[in-house]
C-alpha cells in the first residue's frame, strides 16, 4: 500500500511539471532561427529539459502503481 501512494504521488508531481511546461510553451509560442513549433518553444524558454524529466517522473510513476496493482503477494 504504502509503494502504491508513492507512485500516485509521483504520478501527480510528474504530470503537475508536466502540465505546467507544456502549458507555458503553449501559450508563449517563439520562432527560433526561422522554426517555430512546440520544440523551440520549449528550447527557448529552457523548459525541455524539465518536460522531458517530468515525463519520466509519471511514466515511472505509473510503472510503479501498475507494478503495486497487479503484484501477486505470496
Amino acid at each position: 500500500m504504502k509503494r502504491m501512494v508513492f507512485g500516485v504521488l509521483l504520478t501527480v508531481i510528474g504530470f503537475v511539471f508536466f502540465a505546467f511546461c507544456l502549458i507555458h510553451a503553449l501559450l508563449n509560442p517563439v520562432t527560433l532561427n526561422g522554426v517555430d513549433g512546440l520544440l523551440s518553444a520549449f528550447v527557448s524558454h529552457g523548459t525541455l529539459v524539465p518536460f522531458v524529466l517530468s515525463a519520466i517522473v509519471m511514466c515511472a510513476g505509473l510503472a510503479v502503481c501498475g507494478w503495486e496493482a497487479f503484484r501477486n503477494d505470496k
